[in-house]
């Protein structure tokens, strides 16, 4: 014991870089909270008029919501056919009002009228560029439309397996030119990914750790991509031209990974929605069992930075489960110019308006509400 609390202390000493944090502001009171409740929201998009797309996995339903009325207005239905979703995973804007929705279940977008009618499909695989499996999970989209994704985190071995590699690229994709190109690469977790198998036969699994010590990034609205790099956590800018801005370290803490925090990842992840054979939703879905636990937390949370539509890069602290959720957030030259406080330590950030913020309120029954805040 005496032991990893050295280790801890030492990490921590390490910890410290050259910038000064800020304190936390308080979001304050929301303007507008949908009174209808869901089960799981996963992301949202605001449409220029203020109304609200919102996906929600675990019910497998996306709805378009208006705050000012309090009506919402169910899109698609659940299928495999035209107008249809499988397993509806991530809103992404495109140019216009217009969305698409990535379901990984049919493999495939399912592109959204602005007034909420379905439209066509289209698959990434449809490029050239093959994904594999279900393909990936798109992070978000620019202004132009363009879609990021992370690419592979698995390498081809000499005897025709494969094998995790320690970086992966950030893939942009213009639907207009059928073209990939690559913006940048992010250092992975270790022994954070599996694969076993041949060509013909290939299985893969990532995510196996919990906190997983890793960089993490998000699409920028001018076609750039913000990282947040892990191993001494500054944040890094790419330009859409692939110019790099990079800001100084951050200063930051190590948080102890308890039995209580253990605790509070499992239960996190209990019931979260996967999709499981015949497109069924696996309830209570135990971790891996080779999930890890670390000593200490990274500096920040793996697969939670954002950006705004203005440019400004929002990185989720790591932070312990009785706290509420901090974000560092980054202007233009990388630096951190202010931090937020979420209103609570179960408030979730789920997406971002022109002037405005989302945040999910969980209820005593595990319900959540979409709730609405007017940023400076």
């Amino acid at each position: 014991m005496r032991g990893c609390l050295w280790f801890i202390a030492a990490f921590a000493a390490l910890a410290w870089p050259l910038s000064v944090s800020a304190q936390p502001t308080s979001l304050g009171k929301p303007d507008a909270e949908f009174t209808e409740p869901f089960t799981h929201i996963r992301n949202i998009r605001e449409l220029r008029d203020g109304r609200v797309l919102v996906v929600d996995p675990r019910d497998r339903v996306v709805q378009l919501i208006d705050f000012r009325t309090g009506t919402a207005k169910k899109v698609g239905r659940t299928g495999a056919g035209p107008g249809e979703h499988g397993l509806p995973d991530r809103i992404i804007a495109l140019p216009g009002d217009s969305s698409a929705i990535f379901d990984p279940d049919n493999s495939r977008y399912l592109i959204i009228a602005p007034d909420g009618t379905t439209g066509a499909t289209f698959r990434i695989e449809d490029t050239g560029v093959r994904m594999g499996g279900r393909g990936a999970a798109p992070r978000g989209s620019d202004t132009r439309g363009r879609i990021f994704i992370e690419g592979s985190a698995f390498v081809a071995t000499a005897d025709g397996g494969i094998a995790p590699g320690d970086s992966a690229p950030v893939l942009r994709l213009d639907r207009a030119t059928r073209k990939f190109d690559t913006l940048a690469y992010v250092q992975l977790a270790r022994g954070n990914a599996r694969g076993s198998g041949g060509p013909n036969g290939v299985m893969m699994m990532t995510g196996l750790k919990a906190f997983p010590s890793r960089d993490d990034w998000t699409p920028l609205p001018d076609g750039g991509v913000g990282i947040a790099r892990v191993r001494d956590y500054h944040v890094e800018r790419y330009t859409a031209s692939g110019a790099r801005i990079a800001g100084p370290p951050v200063r930051w803490t190590a948080i102890p990974v308890t039995e209580e925090e253990k605790e509070a990842w499992r239960a996190a992840r209990r019931g979260l929605p996967a999709a499981g054979r015949g497109g069924a939703i696996l309830k209570n879905l135990p971790p891996p069992p080779q999930s890890e636990f670390p000593p200490v937390m990274p500096p920040f949370v793996a697969a939670a930075t954002v950006a705004r539509p203005n440019g400004e890069m929002w990185v989720l602290r790591s932070h312990k489960s009785s706290d509420a959720p901090i974000y560092d957030v980054f202007g233009a030259t990388g630096s951190m110019i202010r931090r937020v406080a979420m209103p609570g330590p179960t408030a979730r950030l789920v997406g971002f308006g022109v002037n405005t913020v989302y945040v999910v309120r969980r209820d005593a029954d595990d319900l959540e509400y979409l709730q609405r805040y007017t940023l400076p």
